[in-house]
């Protein structure tokens, strides 16, 4: 299970990973993503995916000159600044999305947020002491041409990085953050907006936690620990009757999850517990108890494809039955499996 709030929750609520995501980053960009997303009939147009950062779009005076997005004291510090809303609504992201839900002309419709709650892993919160530090810096002048017998121009912008001056507690990755989503779907039989009914929504609260962590600027190959945390809860979902496949049935779950992992940059071990309560249809409740313990493995260093290799026990289903055995997984694109840090540039 992905223990994060999804990047984009109106995605996350329909069910869809669409391959052309249009991210705008004027107003006019997203007025005429938004237009495109209208079909002549006035219908939306099926396939519509929109993932935005309001503030980049709207408001990007609140984040250019620094003191805008974090106050000149302690300004490392996200929970202690008086901007604080600046950089959470910085840190905000708003996904639009529509898809076709039959053959028919029926369609489904959706929006979604996600906010930066606390990220103390935020390289907005360094630019203070980065920018003190560029300015006393020594800057060779620039030359046409390259000349290899004088100190590149980059040196000085690296012995700003604020993980090597000692400003910095913890490499980013290990930094506290926490995260929340909320998406919302509708359901329409024409395929009009005006037509539609509430379908699924989903709330979600994600935090991480570097735990044992040595000096920040950590190597690439050292053992990295990190502590997670989860609490989703997804209302009017639809799932199979377990009675009768061609019956549909409203699904309201709940779940709780911790997860620690330890692992390097090509495989890491974890151990998960879980707590999970659902609701099929009016009648039956099951409170669920899960414990997973396993591994995951890199086989393709470039390509982000990973082997995952787990043994799960599920308790508390209504029937009696409790579900314990072994699974192998494939996930593609996923770096890392969100244990961030463990790659260059990260």
């Amino acid at each position: 299970m992905d223990l994060s709030v999804p990047s984009s929750p109106a995605f996350a609520v329909l069910g869809i990973s669409p391959d052309k995501v249009q991210r705008p980053g004027t107003i006019r960009d997203f007025a005429t993503s938004v237009v495109r997303g209208i079909g002549a009939d006035g219908k939306p147009v099926n396939g519509v995916a929109i993932d935005m950062s309001p503030v980049s779009v709207f408001f990007k005076q609140l984040i250019t000159g620094g003191s805008e997005y974090a106050a000149d004291a302690d300004s490392h510090n996200d929970l202690r600044l008086k901007n604080y809303w600046k950089r959470a609504f910085a840190r905000t992201t708003v996904s639009l999305a529509t898809t076709s839900a039959d053959s028919n002309g029926a369609s489904k419709s959706a929006w979604g947020l996600r906010v930066g709650l606390i990220d103390q892993g935020d390289p907005g919160l360094y630019y203070k002491e980065t920018a003190a530090c560029l300015r006393k810096a020594t800057m060779p002048p620039i030359k046409a041409g390259r000349d290899l017998t004088s100190t590149p121009a980059d040196d000085a912008v690296n012995l700003c990085n604020p993980l090597t001056n000692g400003v910095m507690e913890k490499p980013l990755w290990a930094q506290p953050a926490l995260y929340a989503g909320y998406g919302q779907s509708w359901y329409s039989k024409s395929g009009s907006l005006t037509d539609r009914a509430p379908d699924v929504k989903a709330f979600w609260l994600a935090g991480s936690y570097g735990m044992f962590v040595g000096k920040p600027t950590q190597e690439l190959g050292a053992l990295r620990t990190l502590l997670q945390g989860y609490l989703g809860r997804k209302l009017n979902d639809r799932t199979p009757d377990p009675n009768d496949a061609t019956v549909l049935l409203r699904e309201d779950s709940s779940d709780i999850i911790v997860r620690l992992k330890l692992g390097k940059d090509t495989w890491h071990g974890f151990l998960e517990l879980g707590r999970s309560r659902v609701r099929l249809g009016n009648d039956t409740t099951e409170k669920l108890r899960h414990v997973a313990l396993g591994a995951e493995f890199k086989l393709n260093f470039a390509d982000d494809t990973w082997l995952q290799l787990a043994s799960v026990s599920e308790r508390g289903f209504s029937n009696g039955k409790d579900n314990t055995g072994v699974t192998m997984n494939l996930k593609f694109g996923v770096p890392f499996l969100e244990l961030p840090g463990t790659k260059p540039g990260n």
